[in-house]
């Protein structure tokens, strides 16, 4: 039962800010499921942004593993028992293989 001593004035005044309760409730309700809906987007990004990017570390990682494979397999051809000298456009060594020391050795101490 309504209190006697509140007033129509009151009561309406009271019916009209419940009304407003209401709406800032709902207002409130759209703001949360609008920024759900944002978190929920931005978290897709961020997974795909993070799948991208273990794609491309899982390449570099494969193109690094392929590098040191064929640095060993240069190496082997490299150093085989056949004397190789790797000259510049200038005729400077700059790199020369075991069996070329081998042979160059004896001859520079002979110098």
């Amino acid at each position: 039962m309504p209190d006697d001593n509140v007033s129509p004035q009151d009561y309406k005044q009271l019916v009209q800010k419940l009304k407003e309760i209401e709406v800032l409730k709902k207002e409130l309700e759209l703001y949360h499921n609008q920024l759900e809906k944002l978190v929920r987007e931005r978290t897709i990004e961020l997974e795909e942004a993070n799948t991208q990017l273990q794609s491309e570390i899982n390449e570099r990682k494969a193109a690094e593993n392929e590098l040191w494979r064929l640095n060993i397999e240069i190496n082997q051809i490299f150093n085989v028992s056949i004397p190789i000298c790797l000259i510049d456009q200038n005729f400077n060594m700059i790199q020369v293989n075991e069996t070329s020391q081998a042979l160059a050795y004896p001859a520079l101490l002979a110098l």
